[in-house]
């Protein structure tokens, strides 16, 4: 019975030991954070460019599309 519960003991320290090393191994996650970051900027830009896919200046279709919203708050025409 000893043995087997030195041999539990001894499995979950291995298995502590490997998922710490895992947890705090930070190799890579700057390059993570990066193609994180180039993957929202992209979606950002999808979701303007479709937004504002009716008007070609720019400027002008997000000043119209600004009014508009602000026109829609509270139930206005």
């Amino acid at each position: 019975m000893k043995k087997m519960i030195n041999n539990f003991n001894e499995k979950c320290v291995k298995m502590y030991v490997l998922a710490k090393d895992r947890t705090f191994n930070e190799k890579g996650s700057t390059t993570v954070e990066w193609v994180g970051l180039a993957v929202v900027a992209l979606a950002l830009m999808i979701a303007i460019s479709a937004f504002l896919k009716e008007d070609t200046d720019v400027g002008g279709a997000i000043a119209k599309k600004v009014s508009e919203l602000i026109g829609n708050v509270g139930g206005g025409n």
